[in-house]
């Protein structure tokens, strides 16, 4: 083992030692799904999963939720105020595939434009050593980051099946995360079989990961457009687990949008509302369409709320019996608000 003489051994030991008169600052959870603590500021978790399960997408509309500032698909993104810098580095997609992500993040989003406090880069071409030095130089370059996305990590490495590469690539990854306090949120392909994260990597995250996160599509022969991507827990270090989130596309809504999964737990989430959030939530249900019949509000509500059917419907019942929404002559729902 090679010993780097010119370190003050003396002088690390002593920052090392515990210190009485030190309080650490509270681990700050800056990704949530349904609630509970996933990623906190100061460590690394891992989205597994077959090549083109769906990883990205998850991670797409968890971004989103941090540019609306509220939950999609039950996740929510919450950066620090005072360091609200993201960053995605795309270590894989192609650039046609890199850009086609930036539009679905776009489209969860609700924007035009990313926001400038959301960087991306894609770095598919440049070698793991040049993709690693980039994304320190970002990080020392923008201090006030606070989320780091890495998709993903086996272009980080030249064989992911070497134990000494692997262990390097995790105690990068352990320093960065320290001494930057980010989370970093990163992808890693599982094998053929979809269980296992590959080789002496996939063995290093699940060991030294706050949260390992799985996504699986789970194929529809029939109309592969009603194919579902499933993202459950694996395996989790600060939370006692959640309801598996279960997404597909949408046609009416042209997006996609979270059909079971999740709800569980989640099924009364309008119910802490107040009243400053309806009215936000009805404002974006007639956004595009004052008048709305009822099948259509339905799927307008699954938009807004990014969530599934039967929620939908709840959400839809509570609405009326409070009398936030009116029904006219001829069946067709508005904002109650337009009344006076």
């Amino acid at each position: 083992m090679q010993v780097n003489n010119n370190i003050d051994f003396s002088q690390l030991l002593i920052s090392r030692k515990y210190n009485p008169e030190f309080t650490p600052p509270p681990d700050l959870t800056a990704f949530r799904v349904q609630g509970e603590p996933v990623g906190n500021l100061g460590s690394f978790i891992v989205f597994s999963g077959l090549p083109k399960a769906g990883k990205s997408r998850f991670f797409m509309a968890a971004i989103g939720s941090a540019i609306t500032k509220r939950e999609i698909f039950t996740m929510t993104l919450t950066p620090p105020k005072e360091r609200p810098q993201i960053a995605i580095f795309d270590t894989e997609s192609s650039q046609s595939d890199f850009y086609k992500n930036i539009d679905q993040l776009k489209s969860f989003a609700g924007v035009d434009r990313l926001p400038d406090n959301i960087h991306a880069y894609c770095t598919r071409q440049d070698e793991p050593h040049t993709q690693i030095k980039l994304i320190n130089q970002y990080c020392n370059q923008f201090p006030e980051t606070s989320v780091l996305i890495i998709d993903g990590l086996l272009d980080l490495v030249m064989n992911y099946n070497d134990e000494t590469e692997s262990r390097q690539l995790i105690n990068w990854l352990k320093k960065l995360t320290t001494e930057k306090n980010i989370l970093v949120m990163s992808v890693l392909h599982t094998g053929k079989d979809g269980t296992q994260r590959l080789g002496h990597l996939g063995a290093n995250t699940d060991r030294w990961a706050q949260s390992t996160l799985s996504v699986r599509k789970e194929a529809n022969e029939n109309n592969p457009q009603k194919s579902k991507y499933i993202l459950e827990a694996k395996f989790l270090r600060s939370s006692a687990g959640f309801t598996p989130v279960e997404i597909e596309y949408n046609e009416t809504a042209a997006n996609w949008v979270m059909i079971n999964g999740g709800e569980v737990q989640s099924k009364n989430h309008w119910k802490f509302y107040n009243q400053a959030k309806h009215n936000e939530k009805i404002e974006l249900l007639f956004m595009a369409e004052p008048m709305l019949s009822y099948e259509r509000a339905i799927e307008r509500l699954k938009e807004v709320e990014h969530r599934g059917t039967n929620y939908a419907k709840e959400y839809f019942k509570y609405l009326k019996e409070n009398e936030l929404i009116t029904q006219n002559l001829n069946g067709l729902w508005f904002n109650s608000k337009n009344l006076f």
